[in-house]
């Protein structure tokens, strides 16, 4: 209870102190303008006018010192100068936040410059109505060129003043913020600088999204953004637009945040500078540069030490980002977006992007982010993107992304495409598309959403990078020539609906595809260059150590529609092709429902009528080390229209399909395509996989393609029904022309059966031909024919030592023949002794002749010569030493006194009772 009531009061008093503070500061932010009587500055307050006189002039400058400097609604500040100064230099020295509400106004042009250590606030109704640049700053003084500097901190009468030009401003140890509470219009006139430099620095919108706050706007100049932290030095250097701000004395940031608002900031032909540790943009929060006229647009720098976030709403209908453009009727060139940190977040919707809708040039789209790009999620307008698009005869600007990780998830998307804006003509749209390319260091990342979001009444949403021509949401014709992608990386990951795409959507034609990666997985992932109007498909390369493609993935170049489709480049050290996944090059076919598609994007139905499918299918290269094609899985070039299927040439150490899988080149009624395979190793064939250059696949003209196959061995299995086709069904049949050294489990037939089959038929057509090609080598004249019989070991080995678990002293290993008999039951009769062991010889005039050839003569040849009886030989049991000295074996063992009472000779008996003893 006592706790209770001890906390109660405690709260009571805070509640009770809290609004004496705040109404003290409030007051004092809402105070008049006063002079501190340092400098001479005078204010006279009129009915809406706080008239400032006096000061101190040296050469061009002239000097102000406030003890309080805020500006009431409906109220101006009115610097009373005359013509000839080109800067007012104001400090606040009093302690208190300056609080603008109202107008600060300026003769001429000059330059205004407001220092307060304590911080800015700008309210609703704050404006500017000047000739010049403003610079307003929380730092604490002003330093110019010749040393001298204008402190708000030390306020000694009299200072020391000069008629340098400001070069720096100096901050102590804790900078004020400045803050831009729902401003309407903060803006100078063209040509000049609106800079705000001080802590950290909030720029607030109006929350009600519908009203809107155009916040700060400058045309034909520069806007500056600086948070810098304490004890900081930032540079001032004067410029023909104004001032331009320089870091490179600063140690630390503070944060810039952007909220609730729609463009606070806006640039026309005026470049935007922010420049701190966070940067952060959310709640219809936008930075826009645009082009006017035949002037370049400005560009838009965004430079944070740690993250650039940018973040718009899932549930309201905002749009958050930055954006640099040409508008209808523009020539000049559209200004560049170029974002340098450590982290880059783009998410909910929000949008960084390059467009061009006039004949100007689109800017560049360049990140630098030394740890990760992330692109993640789906807002209530769009995807999060960071696009490049053109919809006139101008080109789309580049996108460049420099980083270690690049991720887009859950509908993220890095778009350049040349669009068709609803209700202007499709030919408008004839400008480029913008090329896009990344380089992640570790990895690129991208995977599709698998969750439907509440706000979407579809299916699961993809992420995607997207290089397009002629794309536009009611699918209008445009006729631009699409940009190229190019992407290198260590790791590239496409997983859950995620896609790789270059496409051409009407008459322009489709970019290329490049992706260079050390690892390559595709699970549920797509990578495509693609025709779907009358434009040609794109070219497809991809370089790699390692590719996989899994679970109903796909790489491919396709064309549907009357484009031809591109060609597919791999080279890869090892490919993993698997469940259900395709490599394919194909023109596909024209359904209804792809007709209607092609009409509504401005093709004529009678082209689509006559001609519809004539388009060819592009080619398929692959070099690898290792290609595996596992689970119902193809490479495969093919056309489902009356166009031709393109080729597959593959150079590979071994080549393996496995569970109905298929290395194919078809037409439903072109001609089919050929395939060549150029093999080190093995061509292995398992579980009804098939090699098929087959035409005609619908009952249709076409003649099959050929197969060439080069390889070391084939390898199938006869019962598994795996097959090697070059057959058609009204044209004629494909030549399959094989050169293995060995070709098994498949056999040459003249149709297909349930096992095994190499067929080149046709069912109505001329049958192909097949040309089976083995080495020059008959195995027949390299074998010997083996004796049919065991040979009888007893006679060639000699047992008296049996082992028996006897004690193992040691072994004697004799190689080769020399000095031995043919068998341990004679004795060596031939003094030279024998051959040496070598491979025989089954010719007879050059066999090398037996032993028994050599010691017992033909009978013929000697009949009177009498048969010599060979003693039998016993191992030597004993040694003794004759008159002569010498050492000499004896069939007995003697009896003897040995040298040494610790010998005696072992026996074979000996060893054996010794091991068998316990």
């Amino acid at each position: 209870m006592t706790n209770s009531c001890f906390i109660t009061k405690k709260f009571l008093i805070f509640i009770s102190i809290f609004p004496i503070n705040y109404i003290t500061v409030v007051s004092s932010a809402l105070g008049q303008v006063s002079s501190d009587g340092t400098v001479n500055t005078q204010v006279t307050p009129t009915d809406n006018q706080l008239v400032i006189t006096g000061g101190t002039q040296q050469g061009k400058n002239l000097f102000h010192s406030f003890n309080q400097f805020s500006v009431p609604d409906n109220v101006e500040a009115y610097f009373q100068n005359s013509n000839d100064i080109n800067n007012i230099i104001s400090r606040v020295t009093g302690g208190v936040i300056s609080q603008i509400e109202g107008i600060i106004r300026a003769n001429g042009t000059a330059n205004v410059f407001l220092i307060n250590p304590n911080g800015i606030i700008f309210g609703p109704n704050a404006q500017l109505n000047m000739g010049g640049s403003f610079v307003a700053s929380s730092a604490e003084s002003i330093e110019f060129a010749d040393g001298v500097r204008f402190s708000a901190r030390n306020t000694q009468p009299n200072p020391i003043l000069t008629m340098s030009v400001p070069v720096g401003l100096q901050f102590g140890s804790n900078p004020g913020n400045i803050t831009l509470n729902q401003v309407v219009d903060l803006s100078v006139t063209p040509g000049n600088t609106l800079a705000l430099v001080g802590g950290n620095i909030r720029l607030i919108g109006e929350t009600n999204p519908e009203n809107g706050t155009e916040g700060i706007q400058v045309t034909d100049g520069r806007i500056e953004l600086g948070s810098v932290g304490n004890n900081s030095i930032v540079q001032i250097t004067e410029t023909n637009d104004g001032f331009r701000l320089g870091y490179d004395r600063v140690k630390n940031f503070q944060d810039i945040s952007l909220t609730h608002g729609a463009e606070l900031i806006r640039g026309f032909n005026s470049s935007i500078n922010l420049q701190g540790r966070r940067i952060s943009l959310d709640s219809n929060a936008r930075i826009s540069s645009r082009s006017q006229g035949s002037q370049a647009s400005g560009d838009i720098f965004i430079n944070a030490t740690e993250s650039v976030e940018i973040s718009s709403s899932k549930t309201q209908p905002i749009l958050s980002g930055l954006s640099a453009g040409v508008d209808p009727g523009v020539t000049g060139a559209g200004g560049n977006i170029i974002i340098n940190t450590q982290k880059l977040i783009v998410r909910d919707g929000a949008l960084i992007s390059s467009e061009v809708s006039g004949p100007g040039q689109g800017g560049t789209i360049a990140i630098n982010a030394t740890d990760s790009v992330e692109i993640i999620g789906v807002g209530f307008f769009t995807n999060s993107t960071i696009a490049s698009s053109t919809a006139s005869s101008g080109n789309g600007g580049e996108i460049m992304i420099n980083t270690k990780n690049l991720s887009l998830q859950d509908g993220g998307l890095i778009s350049a495409a040349t669009i068709v804006i609803p209700g202007t003509p499709p030919n408008m749209a004839t400008g480029q598309g913008g090329t896009v390319t990344i380089n992640a260091s570790e990895s690129v990342r991208i995977s599709g959403s698998q969750v439907i979001p509440d706000f979407l009444e579809a299916g699961p949403v993809p992420s995607a990078i997207f290089v397009e021509s002629g794309f536009s949401d009611i699918r209008f014709l445009g006729v631009g020539q699409g940009g190229n992608l190019n992407l290198n990386t260590d790791q590239l990951m496409v997983a859950n609906g995620g896609i790789i795409s270059a496409a051409s959507l009407g008459e322009g034609t489709a970019g290329s595809l490049n992706i260079q990666a050390n690892q390559i997985i595709l699970d549920q992932g797509v990578i495509t260059a693609s025709s779907e109007g009358t434009g040609n498909a794109g070219n497809l390369s991809i370089n790699t150590n390692q590719l996989t493609v899994q679970n109903q993935s796909e790489v491919a170049v396709r064309s549907i529609g009357l484009g031809q489709g591109g060609n597919l480049t791999i080279n890869a050290g090892s490919i993993f092709v698997d469940n259900k996944s395709q490599l394919t090059a194909t023109n596909e076919f024209l359904t209804p429902e792809n007709i209607e598609e092609l009409v509504e994007l401005g093709i004529a139905p009678e082209l689509l009528e006559t001609d519809a499918s004539l388009a060819n299918a592009g080619s398929l290269s692959i070099t690898t080390d290792d290609l595996t094609i596992n689970n119902d899985s193809e490479v495969t070039v093919s056309s489902f229209g009356v166009g031709d299927a393109g080729n597959i040439n593959i150079e590979a150490g071994d080549i393996l399909l496995d569970n109905s899988s298929r290395l194919s080149a078809e037409t439903a009624s072109g001609e089919g395509g050929n395939i060549t395979l150029d093999v080190d190793q093995n061509l292995i064939l398992r579980r009804n996989s098939t090699i098929s250059t087959t035409a005609g696949t619908t009952e249709g003209l076409g003649n099959g393609g050929n197969i060439d196959i080069n390889t070391l061995f084939i390898i199938a299995v006869p019962t598994e029904n795996s097959d090697i086709i070059a057959n058609a069904f009204l044209g004629r049949g494909g030549n399959i022309n094989i050169d293995a050294a060995g070709i098994f489990g498949i056999e040459e037939r003249k149709r297909l059966t349930p096992l095994s089959d190499i067929t080149a038929s046709s069912q109505f057509g001329q049958v192909g031909n097949i040309g089976l090609n083995r080495p020059d080598v008959d195995p027949q004249r390299s074998l010997v024919k083996l004796p049919d019989e065991v040979v009888d070991t007893s006679n060639v080995i000699v047992d008296a030592c049996r082992p028996g678990g006897a004690l193992t002293r040691g072994e004697f290993t004799i190689t080769g023949r020399g000095g031995l008999p043919s068998n341990p039951n004679e004795g060596v009769d031939n003094p030279t002794g024998l051959t040496e062991l070598g491979y025989p010889n089954t010719d007879s005039s050059n066999a090398i002749p037996s032993e028994q050839d050599r010691s017992s003569p033909n009978s013929e040849e000697n009949p009177n010569k009498s048969e010599t009886h060979t003693p039998t030989l016993v191992e030597a049991q004993g040694w003794i030493i004759n008159a002569d000295g010498n050492f000499v074996l004896t069939a007995k063992a003697p009896t003897v006194t040995p040298h040494s009472p610790g010998l005696s000779p072992a026996t074979c008996y000996d060893l054996s009772t010794r091991n068998s003893s316990p």
